[in-house]
C-alpha cells in the first residue's frame, strides 16, 4: 500500500489547511486588527493577503524562498513580502496586543464565571548556538541570563 501523498492530494490539504486558516483568520478579524494598528495598503497586494501567506509557511514547512518567490501560485510577489514585513511604519505590538486581546475575549466565552482567568504568553529567548545561515537568525541579549545568544 503507498502511503505517500501525490502532488493532487497534497495540493487539497493544503487548499483545506488554508481554508481552516481563512476561518479564524475571519473570527479573528485579522484584516481589522492590521487596520488599527496602522498597517493598510500602500500599492499591490493587500495587507490580509500578504499576511495570510506569509502565515501559511509555517504550516506547509516552507521558508520565505520557497514559498513566496518560487511558488508561482501565490498572489503575493516577494517585493510586497519583503517590504510588509521591513516597514518600520506598522505597530506590530499593537497589532499583537490587539490579537491577544481578541483571543482572550473568544477564551472568556467559553469558561464558566467560577474560573480562573489567566493567558500567558511566553517569549523566553532560545538559543540556536550550532546555527550560522538561518532565516531570520540575529543575535539578541538575554538579560536573565546575562549573555547574548543567537
Amino acid at each position: 500500500m503507498n502511503t505517500t501523498l501525490t502532488g493532487v492530494q497534497n495540493q487539497i490539504t493544503n487548499s483545506e489547511q488554508i481554508g481552516v486558516l481563512s476561518d479564524y483568520f475571519a473570527k479573528f478579524k485579522i484584516g481589522t486588527l492590521l487596520n488599527r494598528s496602522g498597517i493598510v495598503k500602500t500599492k499591490g497586494a493587500s495587507p490580509l493577503a500578504i499576511f495570510t501567506a506569509l502565515f501559511n509557511l509555517a504550516f506547509h514547512n516552507e521558508n520565505l524562498y520557497q514559498g513566496i518567490v518560487k511558488n508561482k501560485k501565490v498572489e503575493v510577489d516577494k517585493d510586497a513580502a519583503y517590504n510588509f514585513l521591513n516597514s518600520p511604519t506598522y505597530n506590530w505590538r499593537r497589532f499583537t496586543l490587539h490579537l491577544c486581546r481578541r483571543i482572550y475575549f473568544i477564551i472568556r466565552k467559553l469558561l464558566d464565571d467560577s474560573s480562573e482567568e489567566v493567558l500567558i504568553f511566553d517569549d523566553s529567548t532560545y538559543s540556536r548556538n550550532r546555527s550560522k545561515k538561518v532565516e531570520l537568525l540575529s543575535r539578541v541579549f538575554d538579560h536573565t541570563d546575562m549573555k547574548s545568544m543567537s
